[in-house]
């Protein structure tokens, strides 16, 4: 009779045991999927953010390659040189926030634009509203703004750069861009000083 009532215990004791076992292996996994997601997350923005420090380095080599219209690119206003020239005047980089497209766009002599490239930010990232500060001047009279849209130009040989959030393009000291995910809960910005042409983190 004894023996059986100390059986019982024992089974008691380990439902128990399990029990406990799987209250900390829940919170285990819960705590290790929520890592996850902001683990992805924040990766999702640092690819993000390569992406936009990428393509606006391919705009600025190819202001200072030379490098010709392609015949391929697709006419986004103006005509082509009727002389066939594919020289181009300019190149650009077009930035929206909120957005998730960056455009590099080329100008030719004629002043006919092209899209030369669109590239997509990774799913789930993009320019933050109110993302994109354009600061002109020096740092002694800074001036600040938050433009929607933005477009950087780079003018051959040197691809010296101006920016114009809409009006005549002019030279700028620096352009932020706050890359986010679409929760708002992880965030890296970029920065294109146009002073030195340095484009980076």
């Amino acid at each position: 009779m004894s023996l059986n009532r100390k059986n019982k215990s024992s089974e008691r004791f380990s439902l128990i045991e399990f029990a406990i076992v799987s209250l900390i292996m829940g919170m285990l996994t819960t705590v290790m999927l929520a890592n996850f997601r902001t683990g992805e997350k924040s990766k999702r923005v640092q690819l993000a953010a390569d992406a936009l420090v990428n393509t606006s380095r391919l705009a600025q080599s190819y202001s200072l390659s030379g490098k010709q219209i392609p015949n391929t690119a697709i006419v986004q206003s103006g005509t082509r040189c009727a002389n066939g020239d594919t020289t181009a005047a300019f190149y650009r980089i077009m930035f929206t926030a909120p957005g998730s497209n960056i455009d590099i766009i080329a100008e030719d002599k004629c002043a006919a634009t092209f899209l030369i490239e669109r590239y997509t930010l990774p799913p789930f990232t993009r320019v933050a509203t109110n993302g994109i500060t354009l600061v002109t001047c020096n740092p002694a009279c800074p001036t600040s703004s938050t433009p929607g849209t933005l477009r950087i130009q780079f003018s051959p040989p040197f691809a010296r750069m101006t920016a114009s959030s809409g009006g005549a393009y002019q030279t700028f000291t620096y352009a932020t861009f706050r890359l986010e995910s679409n929760d708002g809960a992880r965030t890296k910005t970029v920065r294109i000083d146009g002073v030195s042409g340095r484009i980076d983190y």
